[in-house]
């Protein structure tokens, strides 16, 4: 899997086994929709997987990055990629092994906030369901931040609890959903 625009354009990542990375022509279309918005951006990244999303965002200016798994094979290799790309972990990178539910409560506890959150959950869960409420309890979006899921076209989302469905774009199977609060 390869970053496709920015500072580390054309840099390989590793994927962990088992993984359904968000694909490159998807990344690209979510950060084309995004624009400006990624710059000095800090960015929450749920079910992180390799961390493409974070790393492509890094890559396009983005300031910070969260990267949360509950895998922590996934973790492991968040981690490396961040070497990889030479990327420090503590300021700019942070990485979360961790349930995507319970790291919202506890990123919210400890006053995180985010313009960005970006949850690609695995296909065969509703991960997005549950969380959802909890971003918004938990205050850990800055005003103006953008939710993107990543889901199946054939599930549309529902039961968006306090979010406002902005726009949803369709990419064969896959369907990308922008939301504010």
């Amino acid at each position: 899997m390869r970053i496709s625009s920015g500072i580390y354009k054309g840099r390989q990542i590793k994927v962990p086994p088992g993984i359904r990375p968000t694909a490159e022509r998807v990344r690209s279309a979510i950060f084309d929709i995004l624009g400006n918005r990624v710059g000095d951006a800090a960015l929450l990244e749920l079910c992180a997987g390799s961390g493409a999303v974070g790393f492509e965002a890094l890559s396009r200016g983005a300031k910070r990055v969260v990267f949360v798994d509950k895998s922590r094979q996934c973790a492991r290799v968040i981690t490396l990629n961040a070497r990889t790309l030479d990327v420090s972990l503590g300021d700019r990178v942070s990485v979360v092994c961790a349930d995507a539910a319970q790291a919202i409560q506890r990123l919210g506890s400890q006053g995180a906030r985010f313009d960005l959150l970006f949850i690609d959950p695995p296909y065969v869960t509703d991960v997005y369901k549950k969380c959802l409420p909890y971003i918004g309890d938990c205050a850990i979006l800055n005003p103006n931040a953008l939710v993107i899921v990543e889901h199946p076209h054939k599930h549309p989302l529902t039961q968006l609890a306090n979010f406002q469905l902005i726009r949803t774009q369709r990419y064969g199977d896959t369907a990308v959903s922008f939301l504010s609060i």
